[in-house]
This record gives C-alpha cells, sequence and structure tokens, in this order.
C-alpha cells in the first residue's frame, strides 16, 4: 500500500490547514461568547476562596474561644426538671419559659460564686405562685445541682 505524500496532494494540506483554522475561530468565538461570563465565575471563585478562609478563621479562633470557655469552670445552660406532677405539659412549658427567663443570669457566672452562694438560689427560688389561664400554680425547689449544667428539679402543683 502506498502512502500519500502531502507535495504531492497539495489538495490534503490545504484541507488540513482550513481545519486548524475552523478550530482557532472556533475557539476565539467561544472565547468572545462566554468570555464575559467565565471572567465573573472567575472573580466569585476567588471571592469564595477568601470568604472561605475568613470564615475558617472565624470558626478556629470561636473553637478556641469555646474550648477555654469549656475550661474555665462556668455555667453553660440551666436546665430544669418537675417532679412527680400530675399538670398538663403546656402548663409545665409555660412555667418552664417563665423559669428560664428568671434564670438566664445563671450562665456564664463562675462555678465557685454559685457554689458559695448556693443557699441563696434556693431563697431566690422559694416557694412561688404563677398565674396561668387565671388559675395558681405552686412551684417549689426540691433540690440543686450546680455544675456546668445547673439542674432545679422542681416540685409543681395546683393550688386552689
Amino acid at each position: 500500500m502506498k502512502i500519500p505524500n502531502f507535495r504531492t496532494h497539495p489538495e490534503r494540506i490545504r484541507n488540513l490547514l482550513l481545519f486548524f483554522f475552523g478550530i482557532c475561530v472556533g475557539i476565539l468565538w467561544m472565547l468572545l461568547y462566554t468570555g464575559g461570563e467565565l471572567n465573573r465565575l472567575y472573580l466569585e471563585v476567588k471571592k469564595l476562596r477568601f470568604e472561605k478562609l475568613d470564615l475558617e478563621e472565624k470558626n478556629k479562633r470561636i473553637e478556641e474561644e469555646l474550648t477555654r470557655w469549656n475550661h474555665e469552670g462556668k455555667v453553660h445552660d440551666v436546665v430544669i426538671h418537675f417532679e412527680g406532677s400530675s399538670v398538663s405539659e403546656g402548663i409545665k412549658d409555660e412555667i418552664e419559659r417563665r423559669i428560664v427567663t428568671q434564670t438566664r443570669y445563671l450562665i456564664g457566672k463562675k462555678l465557685d460564686s454559685l457554689e458559695e452562694t448556693y443557699e441563696s438560689l434556693f431563697q431566690v427560688f422559694s416557694p412561688k405562685i404563677y398565674m396561668i389561664d387565671q388559675k395558681p400554680y405552686k412551684v417549689t425547689l426540691k433540690s440543686l445541682v450546680i455544675g456546668k449544667k445547673v439542674h432545679l428539679y422542681l416540685m409543681l402543683a395546683r393550688t386552689m
């Protein structure tokens, strides 16, 4: 079999040059057609990379602060438990919401200061009467556990 020579077939050279010229024109047309969008996307990706780095730095700083806060011995949360009450869950939720607003000041306090003054917490939560739906409910603090989470064990009863 004989291999064609390009010197003897100038038509093939012309066709090959036209093919490559068509590819170059197609590339240029695609760049002109989609260049603005590619530029916008490139800038957006660059902006998102910087934003990602900034958020990673903030996340690391917050995690360090959280670990430092966890080791300092402060109160993180107040948990309320109701013992032996036959009151509906809606009433319990309403009273729990009111008590959480009253105990919000405990969050962030040092455990040492709370352990020294736990008697005052019993006085703060001495038997109180809450009016819900025109009905009185008596809340009594039975026990208290002081830790990173302060647990309040309350007795809830409806009074007449």
